[in-house]
């Protein structure tokens, strides 16, 4: 708890000098504190928070920065991790509509597509998502995925098992006629 106080002081005091680099090292700093010792996020939510305000101020100060995307994408990672799913999609779509050549735009589009889908059980809204990861991106490595879940929507895991066994019994049947 201490080490998240002081580095709640030492953002105060890093924002207030101001600075690209300054800005990049309270970044990192506050990243940190958000993952454990094997790299896995661990839910605080005063470093989130903190975090949370490091990677928006460089953002807004910085929004032309090829580093901006990047943190954005972070930024949307953290906001999911805690729950907030509004924010979370609204960073997303900042992504892809702000940053097309971005790497990871079409990630955004998906997970934003995957959190409407799972958490937030809009399926008419995910499906709108989906179609345009494939309209846009139709042979990215998960345009795959992406048609799984079109094709899935609203099915519970169970019922995704059920239809795949059921047309493995019908091929099955096809191959082995009796």
């Amino acid at each position: 708890m201490r080490l998240v106080i002081l580095l709640v002081c030492l953002s105060a005091l890093l924002f207030s000098c101001g600075g690209k680099g300054a800005m990049i090292k309270n970044i990192e700093a506050a990243e940190k504190v958000l993952v454990d010792e094997k790299g896995k996020f661990k839910i605080d939510e005063t470093a989130a928070a903190q975090t949370i305000e490091a990677y928006k101020a460089y953002a807004d100060k910085y929004p032309k920065d090829a580093a901006t995307p990047g943190y954005l994408f972070k930024l949307a990672d953290v906001h999911r991790g805690l729950q907030d799913f509004d924010s979370a999609i609204a960073t997303w779509e900042k992504v892809y509509s702000n940053y097309p050549d971005f790497e990871k735009t079409p990630h955004a589009i998906f997970l934003s597509g995957f959190t409407y889908e799972n958490d937030k059980k809009d399926i008419a809204k995910a499906k709108e998502l989906y179609n345009k990861f494939l309209q846009k991106y139709p042979k990215h490595d998960l345009a795959d995925d992406v048609q799984f879940s079109i094709d899935h929507l609203g099915m519970t895991p169970e019922q995704i098992i059920k239809q795949f066994d059921m047309k493995k019994a019908a091929e099955d049947s096809l191959k082995n006629p009796s």
